[in-house]
């Protein structure tokens, strides 16, 4: 074992390198597994096999989640960030909330190192609608089309998160709001009167006892972005080949075969 690129506490994706072993390296896999791998190996695995996917539902107040596939819903983590403000307590530009996402979800992923990001589709098509307001000068109630601005910062925020699981190399897709409602919560399913989506997703999370932020203004995003997280399958990836492989052995289970066919070999 000559080669200089493993050591003890090397990390590889969520593998921890712990000591040499015949054939490899017995690494720790924060789902706790102890497998072992070959140097060879450890060039194409993140982990034993196991897969955590982060949930992001972005907007100025953002939710975002994790879920294990080795855990179950209670063991979800999830929260909230805010990119309103700097650090001064200032209110930003459009292109500094873009930089502090970039920032958020940097931290998600190196906390967290997760498999894939789904993250929700923001709208491509801003709705114009028609405004009426007063003439200062003739009295005259006028009309002019306008649009509301917050849907065209989504579009900004959301490619700032893509951006930044791009050049770490974590595969990231997304999904339309109506289709993960759909597929979360099932078909025909609807808020209640006086009631929105994010209202529907925390009944959710407390049917399955995914522990929710202590504040009702936090629970709404975080829980919309657990609903999210359970989604992932059905993201739209990107125009990427290696994106697209790498969610696609996910979903299919070759990313968990070939780690423990790698580890199974130098078992053997």
């Amino acid at each position: 074992m000559s080669n200089t690129k493993f050591f003890a506490g090397k990390t590889v994706g969520r593998l921890k390198l712990i000591c040499e072993a015949v054939g490899g390296w017995k690494c720790e896999c924060s789902c706790g597994r102890e497998p072992i791998f070959s140097e060879e190996a450890l060039a194409s695995v993140r982990s034993c096999g196991c897969i955590v996917i982060l949930g992001l539902d972005l907007a100025t107040n953002s939710g975002w989640a994790v879920r294990y596939s080795w855990r179950n819903a209670a063991a979800i983590k999830c929260g909230t960030f805010n990119v309103a403000e700097n650090d001064s307590g200032e209110e930003v530009s459009w292109e500094t909330k873009y930089a502090l996402t970039s920032t958020q979800v940097y931290k998600l992923i190196i906390e967290h190192k997760p498999d894939f990001v789904a993250i929700e589709e923001p709208e491509h098509r801003v709705t114009q609608f028609n405004k009426k307001k007063k003439n200062p000068v003739t009295g005259a109630i006028e009309e002019s089309s306008t649009i509301n601005p917050n849907a065209l910062q989504l579009s900004g925020i959301s490619g700032a998160a893509i951006g930044v699981c791009m050049m770490m190399g974590v595969a990231c897709g997304t999904i339309p709001s109506r289709s993960w409602h759909s597929k979360y919560h099932g078909k025909g399913v609807k808020p209640e009167p006086k009631e929105d989506w994010k209202d529907v997703a925390i009944r959710s999370c407390e049917r399955e006892h995914v522990p929710l932020p202590p504040t009702k203004k936090a629970q709404r995003d975080a829980a919309e972005a657990v609903c999210i997280s359970a989604c992932w399958h059905w993201c739209s990836v990107l125009d990427i080949s290696w994106m697209r492989k790498r969610w696609m052995d996910l979903r299919t289970g070759a990313a968990k075969a070939l780690a423990q066919r790698q580890a199974g070999q130098v078992a053997a």
